[in-house]
């Protein structure tokens, strides 16, 4: 059976790419319904709050585990340059690919860093349309990530400190650079990583940061972007109906 990707635009049906996926291909697909009580911290307030979001949002989403060189394979045709990548979420398909050699988690650390890893493509799905067609949104978050790079003696601390406590942070100075460089990667790594989260939540905004976000009851930058993101999906969500189609969002054809 092939699985030919399609688009809808407009209210029509277009393939996405020229190639089909077969069944030969795939490994699996699940919904992220199926797929949220694994990789959100039952026991983490906040991963509890996004898997509420993401079962309601991006709840039928498909995640689809491929071998690994149909997965390298669909990465060039997508014209995705990082090697080595274990999973990405195209917003073209509103589908996350994971390339299943990278899925076979042998130890706790193993297993939490892929669970990172599916938190951070499904915070791709739920809000990179959300904050596309957000102008606002868009510019609040980067606001934050430009008043965050001149913040980088607070948040470097906070590392210094994670690390001070004989904790081994999964980012490196560098790590949170490049995050701030991209106001999506930025979003998920918050929504994602649970290190990222508590370095951000480290750093306080002083009263004209906070009127300037347009967050005045958030004392952090992790409330801040926490807001912003609120704010974003709340707002994209009533106009959904069925299938999630990014390229309306973004306003343009595929």
């Amino acid at each position: 059976m092939n699985r030919l990707l399609t688009t809808c635009t407009h209210g029509r049906s277009q393939p996405r790419y020229p190639a089909e996926i077969t069944d030969d291909e795939l490994v699996k697909a699940s919904p992220v319904k199926d797929l949220s009580h694994e990789i959100y911290d039952r026991n983490d307030r906040i991963d509890q709050e996004l898997k509420k979001v993401a079962d309601q949002t991006v709840g039928d989403v498909q995640v689809m585990a491929l071998h690994p060189d149909i997965f390298d394979g669909l990465m060039k045709r997508l014209g995705v340059t990082e090697e080595n990548k274990p999973g990405y979420y195209d917003w073209r398909t509103d589908t996350i690919y994971l390339n299943k050699d990278k899925s076979d988690a042998r130890t706790m650390a193993e297993a939490e860093a892929w669970n990172t890893l599916m938190r951070h493509e499904v915070g791709h799905a739920m809000t990179f349309g959300a904050i596309e067609e957000n102008p606002r949104a868009k510019s609040a978050i980067k606001m934050l990530t430009d008043m965050i790079s001149t913040r980088k003696d607070s948040w470097a601390a906070e590392l210094k400190a994670m690390r001070d406590e004989g904790l081994k942070p999964s980012l490196s100075i560098k790590d949170i650079e490049d995050r701030l460089k991209d106001p999506h990667e930025f979003l998920q790594e918050l929504q994602a990583n649970k290190d990222f989260r508590r370095i951000m939540a480290g750093v306080q905004l002083s009263a004209a940061e906070r009127t300037r976000l347009r967050t005045p009851q958030a004392r952090t930058i992790f409330e801040a972007a926490k807001e912003w993101i609120t704010r974003a999906v709340k707002r994209s969500v009533p106009p959904l109906e069925g299938r999630r189609c990014a390229d309306r969002w973004l306003g343009h054809d595929v």
